[in-house]
């Protein structure tokens, strides 16, 4: 495995959280990764069957601007994920559905 450097407060922090817990730096960073990537594969799949789903609903649907919600900004529209805290910004065009943005609910929009 390639080794990173990390930026001095960081390494600080660290070792220090490594000599509370008793453990290895290198474990740590090891489990951070693999919850980070576990994490981001997850959001994926979610993110996938939500959009399939809102295909599925706008395909199926008699009126589509029913689908989610009156965006905050003008002409866009908000569906949010009901097992990830994401929403997603769209605009409903004649043949499409276009993504504008992806957040996290914890972030401020617009």
């Amino acid at each position: 495995m390639r080794r990173s450097a990390f930026n001095p407060d960081l390494q600080a922090k660290l070792i220090r959280l490594a000599a509370h817990q008793g453990r290895a730096s290198e474990v740590l960073v090891v489990e951070a990764v693999e919850r980070r990537v576990n994490y981001d594969e997850r959001l994926l799949r979610e993110v996938e069957k939500g959009l399939t789903a809102a295909d599925r609903g706008w395909q199926s649907s008699q009126n589509r601007e029913e689908q989610g919600r009156t965006g905050r900004k003008p002409d866009t529209r908000e569906l949010m994920f009901t097992r990830l805290p994401y929403l997603a910004i769209y605009l409903i065009r004649e043949d499409a559905v276009e993504i504008v943005r992806l957040l996290h609910g914890a972030q401020e929009w617009p």
